[in-house]
């Protein structure tokens, strides 16, 4: 009676007198009785010590697939008028089954039901189960909502496991410990090669710097290792065991997990600030190699008196001498030994390589649905079910993969009012989350390498193929004396050409009647990692001096549309003039000073990346494998911008417990760092390349 009035206590009513009588034979009731309000020996009402009283003696087995490691709940069924219709053991089906209320009102019949645990050692020994009614109101209060669990007049079950992660944690130390210590040696390695190539003799504060920028990043990448693999290990074993041999690690235990991953993102975003800064501030410069061709006589002449006076000045004798007899070409000298020339094929060579400086491997937008595709989208599907007298459509749903990281034993975690009792798992999210979205970027690197690359088009390729049509070449300097070289004079000599002798110059390549690309005789070769002599970088620089008022003016040319009326064109024209006759000069060995020989690399130098030579007048020009350039592209450090990817979706998905927000935050922040990188270098190649920025679309 007392609970068809749903346990409202009124003076007069039958909770009022069930509570008279409890108090008075509390102690001649039954221990292990259920009732429906709990109090003490007093009388008094205490459901904080009930709910923490340990006297079930039950032992479970660790093998998932034994009785003995399940609870056995049984119910005690009583009808209306409170006769007992026997013993029931409760089983975990779900029946989904549309009816009205009115329909279950009126055909359906009531029954009450008592909970009990069995022991699973003594079968015939039971343990009464409590049940939380929230809706309860006592003096207007609903008592049972509250967190002061003294007014709670029932007790509520749940289970939790723990186990010491001590040693999972000592292991993990020990791991980061070990490859720490090869990071930092990498490091060291690193920074030793960049010292070589930036031409310095004694350890400053920025070599200091390139260190602390090196080790932050493969620090960043081992602390990002270390943490997925044993996340993965937590994931799998503990979603696949048969026999519970480990737990996952507590909310508490897991915050070391979360600040792992927030220090390998904090380093890995210094790294990529410092990728940027370089790629942003190479010395890039587009070698023309078309002639006039008018008076091809007189003006093979001058370029010879040219070199001369070139190779003159980077013996660095008398400088001062040196600068102003490659400073003595007028405009009119220039503009005669450049007459019928164009600058378009600089242009455009300039603007394809805007183009493809921001391109990356993977796509983005593939990567953004791909990942929500498989975490998050669920599929639905329509069944017939039958159930004894429900039949109806019963939709069976397929869910994403994110219910997998839920604190439970199974993989597949059905429906959502699991989760309000289910916790997710942070470890779990991060294995899941790096699993799945380095998985669709690996698919896209091996799709887009084997077969787009292959068989549609490869960007890097088309770059070398449009500089060699274009007959000019590409000249990189990403320190003092290493860089690239990007070998695209043309074997017919001349590109400036009409549309029958162009179709016929690449008629002549296909059929093999004309000389190779390559810059060695008989090669096809095209692409080289260049280590310079010290005279060529500073031969460059002291022709752009200059320029030192047209890079202020460049600067003020940004906020007014990049017109370069508004700075000295002739001395522009005439620097360019001259660092295209130079370094024309120094690739076709003009200067005996100033010499460079082709190699191979061998492989210490391949494995390592550094050059086993020392470099004193001569230069060394490495072959490649024709990528080699990528490295001051985005395309050539996919590694490095997918670790960042991965680290800030995982960041922000610890702290949103998200996807679908993680995943639409790091596309924005990709994009903006590419439309920053894209910026960036058109005003590098703006101010480097002597390019002006309105051609640059």
């Amino acid at each position: 009676m007392c609970t068809l009035l749903l346990y409202k206590i009124v003076e007069t009513n039958a909770c009022a007198e069930f509570r008279r009588i409890a108090k008075k034979y509390l102690l001649e009731c039954p221990r292990k009785q259920l009732w429906l309000y709990y109090i003490d020996e007093e009388g008094e009402w205490h459901t904080e010590k009930d709910l923490y009283r340990d006297n079930v003696p039950n032992i479970f087995s660790p093998s998932l697939t034994q009785e003995s490691s399940k609870l056995h709940i049984f119910a005690m069924k009583y009808a209306l008028n409170g006769t007992f219709l026997g013993l029931i053991k409760i089983k975990s089906d779900d029946l989904h089954c549309t009816r009205s209320l009115q329909y279950l009102w009126k055909s359906s019949e009531l029954f009450y039901y008592d909970l009990y645990l069995a022991n699973n050692q003594n079968k015939s020994e039971l343990y009464p189960i409590p049940v939380i009614i929230r809706n309860i109101v006592l003096n207007g209060e609903f008592v049972n909502m509250g967190k002061d669990m003294s007014k709670w007049r029932l007790m509520k079950f749940s289970v939790s496991y723990e186990l010491n992660q001590e040693s999972t944690k000592k292991s993990v130390k020990i791991a980061v410990s070990v490859l720490s210590t090869m990071a930092f040696a990498w490091s060291i390695l690193q920074t030793y090669s960049w010292f070589r190539r930036s031409g310095k003799h004694a350890v400053d504060l920025v070599t200091l710097g390139k260190f602390l920028v090196f080790m932050s990043g493969n620090l960043s990448t081992v602390f990002f290792i270390v943490m997925f693999c044993t996340c993965l290990y937590w994931f799998s074993f503990f979603k696949r065991q048969d026999v519970i041999y480990t737990v996952l690690p507590t909310q508490v235990q897991e915050d070391f997990l979360s600040v792992y991953i927030g220090i390998a993102f904090a380093l890995k975003a210094v790294h990529l600030i410092h990728i940027l800064f370089v790629q942003c501030s190479i010395d890039i410069f587009y070698i023309d190699w078309e002639r006039p061709r008018v008076r091809a006589s007189s003006v093979s002449a001058r370029v010879a008196t040219t070199s001369k006076n070139v190779a003159e000045t980077s013996t660095g004798a008398d400088t001062k001498k040196s600068s102003g007899n490659l400073l003595k070409a007028t405009p009119d000298k220039i503009n005669a030994e450049m007459a019928g020339v164009s600058i378009w094929r600089t242009y455009y060579a300039a603007n394809e390589w805007a183009e493809i400086q921001s391109k990356r491997k993977t796509s983005l937008c593939i990567q953004l649905f791909g990942v929500l595709f498989i975490l998050n989208v669920d599929f639905t599907f329509t069944a017939q079910m039958c159930f004894e007298n429900c039949v109806s459509c019963y939709p069976l749903k397929i869910q994403g993969f994110e219910s997998s990281t839920l604190s439970a034993l199974k993989l597949n975690v059905p429906p959502e009012d699991v989760h309000k009792y289910v916790p997710y798992s942070t470890c779990c999210r991060f294995a899941l989350g790096v699993l799945v979205y380095l998985s669709v970027a690996i698919l896209q690197v091996v799709v887009r390498k084997g077969l787009y690359e292959r068989f549609v088009e490869d960007k890097l390729q088309q770059y070398v193929d449009l500089c060699s049509v274009s007959n000019v070449s590409v000249f990189i300097l990403i320190t003092k004396r290493f860089g690239y070289y990007i070998h695209g004079r043309s074997t017919h000599g001349k590109a400036d050409v009409n549309m029958k002798e162009m179709h016929e110059f690449l008629r002549k390549e296909e059929e093999d009647l004309c000389g190779h690309r390559g810059l060695l005789p008989d090669t096809d070769q095209q692409t080289f990692q260049i280590l310079l002599p010290p005279g060529v970088h500073d031969q460059f620089l002291r022709l752009l001096v200059p320029l030192t008022s047209y890079t202020q003016a460049a600067d003020r040319m940004q906020g007014v549309g990049g017109r370069l009326a508004k700075v000295d064109i002739d001395r522009v024209a005439n620097t360019h003039y001259m660092l295209n006759k130079f370094l024309s000069g120094f690739i076709d060995h003009s200067f005996k000073d100033l010499d460079y020989i082709v190699k191979d690399r061998v492989m210490l130098e391949y494995l390592l990346d550094i050059e086993c030579y020392e470099v004193a007048d001569r230069g060394y020009f490495y072959n490649d494998d024709g990528r080699s350039f990528s490295s001051v592209l985005f395309y050539g450090n996919e590694s490095i911008l997918l670790l960042f990817d991965v680290l800030l979706f995982s960041v922000i998905d610890i702290a949103s417990s998200d996807y679908v927000l993680s995943m639409i935050l790091t596309f924005v922040t990709a994009k903006a760092i590419q439309g920053l990188r894209r910026s960036a270098g058109r005003r590098n190649l703006v101010r480097k390349a002597l390019v002006d920025e309105r051609f640059l679309t």
